[in-house]
């Protein structure tokens, strides 16, 4: 594939805090914020992630007996 036939595929410059990446895909710019995704929908995340977690009332999940 050359590189013109994917050009459409470039990351579009965020211009808020919505950005209409293509037709099908939008860009959220999350700043401390949440949002509401309808379910079914697909959510991807770009960026570091902490997939740690906290068992309820136990404080610290990472002590197993």
């Amino acid at each position: 594939m050359s590189e013109t036939n994917l050009e459409q595929f470039r990351e579009v410059t965020p211009a808020g805090r919505f950005t209409l990446q293509n037709s099908a895909m939008l860009k959220v710019s999350l700043s401390g914020d949440q949002i509401q995704a309808k379910l079914g929908s697909m959510v991807a995340y770009q960026g570091a992630c902490d997939s740690s977690t906290r068992a309820a009332g136990s404080g610290d999940s990472s002590r197993r007996p």
